[in-house]
């Protein structure tokens, strides 16, 4: 119950959190592009891991309370969210966020940090042009995420 929910959300909310993380590490690097160090990939990992998961929290609402539900409740996933606009308002779609996202932060920023040190650790042992092949990637986001 309510896993379909879980399995639409995470393509978006792990693309989110890359693309968020590779625009604040730009920021971070600024003009002179100097090579962040672990506490400003934790950073950078910490605030993207926050702002995906504050895009994509209602779908963890909804996935909670379709898994929590009495049976009849709700129909599916249309009438789960029409029920609780309609009973609830939009704001119970962010009830729970800050605690959420305080298990959110040293995850997210421990994950992607070590994905970029893994990252890193390999580009040195390839030529200059080589870039990291979408299996080796597979790899170091399998290890940081475990």
């Amino acid at each position: 119950r309510g896993n379909g929910v879980n399995v639409v959300k995470i393509a978006p909310e792990t693309a989110m959190k890359f693309f968020a993380y590779e625009q604040i590490k730009k920021v971070f690097k600024g003009s002179n592009g100097h090579e962040l160090g672990v506490t400003e990939r934790f950073a950078a990992g910490s605030l993207a891991g926050v702002l995906s998961q504050t895009a994509i929290y209602p779908m963890e609402v909804l996935k909670t309370r379709l898994a929590l539900r009495k049976t009849g409740q709700y129909r599916g996933v249309v009438d789960a969210t029409r029920s609780i606009l309609r009973n609830e308002g939009v704001r119970s779609f962010y009830r729970g966020l800050l605690p959420n996202l305080l298990g959110v932060i040293p995850y997210a920023g421990v994950d992607l940090t070590i994905y970029e040190t893994l990252k890193n650790w390999w580009v040195p042992r390839r030529s200059a042009t080589d870039r990291p092949s979408v299996r080796v990637l597979l790899v170091c986001g399998a290890i940081s995420c475990t």
